[in-house]
């Protein structure tokens, strides 16, 4: 893969997950992924990103989603895909267990459950300057696509 780095900014308008899905597969698959890595990797971008939409920037079409994919070649190589809205953050540990018994009918926190479970690191910070950074790390070679 020649180019290393991939940066995006889109409206927070939901329709705009089209164009965030296109650029994940084809980075994905770029960077080395085999077709389940790109599948989680695509999977757990879409979600983070549609909560950056919604969440974090409220639908409002003022303010940006910013996306950045990298190929990090240190030990393991690995994309890496950070995905940065302008909201007021959240604790991720507030998050209910989607899947705990009393939980189960429940319709938020889906979403982090399965990045955590695609994605080999997911880091959730709150910015001090207002937003959210979701970074979400992928390996990549035998076995990356793995869901573990």
């Amino acid at each position: 893969m020649t180019a290393r780095y991939v940066h995006l900014e889109i409206p927070s308008v939901v329709t705009m997950l089209k164009v965030v899905d296109s650029v994940c597969e084809e980075f994905g698959s770029l960077a080395g992924l085999d077709e389940d890595g790109v599948h989680c990797l695509s999977a757990s971008v879409r979600e983070a990103t549609a909560n950056a939409i919604r969440h974090g920037n409220g639908n409002d079409q003022e303010k940006p989603v910013r996306l950045s994919f990298e190929v990090a070649t240190t030990s393991p190589a690995r994309v890496v895909v950070r995905i940065l809205d302008q909201g007021r953050g959240f604790q991720p540990e507030a998050v209910a267990d989607p899947v705990a018994p009393d939980n189960l009918s429940m319709t938020g926190g889906r979403g982090l459950f399965l990045m955590r479970a695609f994605m080999d690191a997911v880091e959730v910070r709150c910015l001090p300057d207002g937003g959210t950074e979701v970074v979400l790390s992928k390996h990549i070679g035998q076995n990356a696509g793995q869901v573990t």
